[in-house]
């Protein structure tokens, strides 16, 4: 497993992080897809310290006709995800047989969105990010692990990097977990919980100021 996955990649800051953090782990990727918007390359100068096949298709979004039988038909079997914001990945196809990991800075399935992480301090001053294999559906897919991290006052001034580190040290213990071939079971959701999106100021405000007391 340890090389044995390829990673998937937008061009954006957290991308960068993950990155980073795999140049430092001893899981590398044996192989980097990067969906290239078209703007100033973030993640060039990091590419040159892998040495690995990078892949680029002028196209952001992966579902992509050519993206698609590209990883179809790649040996790899995991796919390290990290997508552009807002983006979720519909080909039944593709998500059907092989498996594409992503780090979700929520506790599931209680905290679904795009903004679980302030709610998540509002309700219980509590932070989880969780790793799960992509289904299709917003924030349903297999869960492989959740782990708890702590938000301080210092955190809010690089929210940015923290959410982007807090993504990658899940996915990476994930990969622990993978590596020792354990199972892992379908969920079973009995009751229908909240999306998380609205990203209003205020909600921003009245998280940080629960943390920075």
């Amino acid at each position: 497993m340890k090389n044995n996955f390829s990673i998937i990649l937008a061009n954006t800051y957290r991308s960068k992080i993950y990155l980073k953090y795999f140049l430092k782990s001893k899981f590398r990727p044996s192989e980097i897809i990067f969906l290239d918007n078209g703007k100033k390359n973030l993640l060039s100068k990091l590419f040159k310290k892998f040495n690995i096949k990078i892949k680029r298709f002028n196209h952001s979004l992966i579902d992509n006709k050519k993206i698609v039988n590209y990883i179809l038909n790649s040996k790899n079997f995991y796919f390290v995800y990290s997508g552009y914001p807002g983006y979720v990945i519909r080909n039944i196809n593709l998500l059907s047989k092989k498996k594409i990991l992503h780090a979700h800075p929520g506790r599931l399935p209680e905290y679904k969105g795009s903004t679980t992480i302030f709610y998540s301090i509002l309700n219980s001053n509590k932070i989880y990010c969780s790793t799960m294999i992509l289904d299709g559906k917003i924030d349903e897919g297999e869960k492989i692990n959740q782990l708890q991290f702590k938000l301080t006052c210092k955190d809010f001034k690089n929210f940015e990097f923290f959410d982007s580190r807090i993504r990658i040290t899940t996915l990476l213990d994930a990969l622990k977990k993978i590596e020792k071939n354990r199972k892992f079971k379908k969920r079973k959701i009995n009751k229908a919980y909240n999306n998380y999106y609205i990203a209003h100021p205020v909600i921003r405000y009245l998280a940080k100021s629960k943390v920075c007391v």
